[in-house]
């Protein structure tokens, strides 16, 4: 990515993470590509990216999902295609939207691409992340219980950068979300508080005792 625009890009994720201001982010990537257009005899590609990823990470969260599936198809035009770790976090987000408009076998068959990808660059934490992904899809929560584990286990501490910049503790408490929310939906109360007594996380056990007396 070009240097001398470090400081739009890091505004533009204070602005999408911090701040979540989607509208102002989607307008600043905006503003970032005409600048981007102007520039000449340097690569740009990765910077485009950049901007139309973060559109689209903004467009989902402001439940956009069409168009955010339209921005990150401009996004992976940007990267160097099958080899690059960017073609798949535009991928990811193109799979979560799809299921989001409840497209789950499109997004079940992207979600096997992406995996395949981290399996070959070795990559346990994102392949991990993806594999719950297509179990919460599949509603398997012996398989969600099962990951849990082994991210937990494993200690996975990166930062996964298609989630929008989660850390590790920010994955876990999401994917114990997701779990007590399929618990839920099942109408399956042992497991329910079974899950409240083993988590670590003591304002996330707090929370969902206080949703389960609601």
């Amino acid at each position: 990515m070009l240097s001398e625009f470090e400081v739009i890009r890091n505004d533009i994720r204070d602005t999408r993470i911090f701040k979540k201001n989607y509208v102002l982010a989607i307008n600043k990537c905006n503003s970032c590509l005409k600048l981007l257009n102007s520039v000449k005899n340097k690569s740009i590609k990765s910077d485009k990216w950049f901007c139309y990823h973060n559109m689209a990470l903004s467009n989902k969260k402001l439940n956009n999902y069409n168009e955010a599936i339209k921005n990150e198809l401009l996004a992976m035009n940007n990267t160097n295609g099958k080899t690059d770790f960017r073609y798949f976090s535009s991928l990811w987000m193109i799979a979560e939207c799809n299921v989001l408009l409840g497209n789950n076998s499109e997004a079940l068959k992207l979600y096997s691409e992406c995996s395949s990808f981290y399996k070959y660059i070795e990559d346990d934490n994102l392949r991990t992340c993806i594999v719950w992904n297509k179990a919460k899809v599949y509603k398997n929560v012996r398989a969600m219980l099962r990951l849990i584990k082994i991210y937990e286990t494993k200690n996975f501490n990166q930062v996964v950068k298609t989630y929008g910049d989660f850390e590790y503790d920010d994955i876990l408490t999401e994917m114990y979300k997701d779990l007590f929310n399929q618990y839920v939906e099942s109408d399956n109360r042992s497991e329910l508080f079974k899950l409240t007594r083993i988590l670590k996380d003591k304002t996330l056990r707090k929370e969902l005792r206080l949703r389960l007396v609601a």
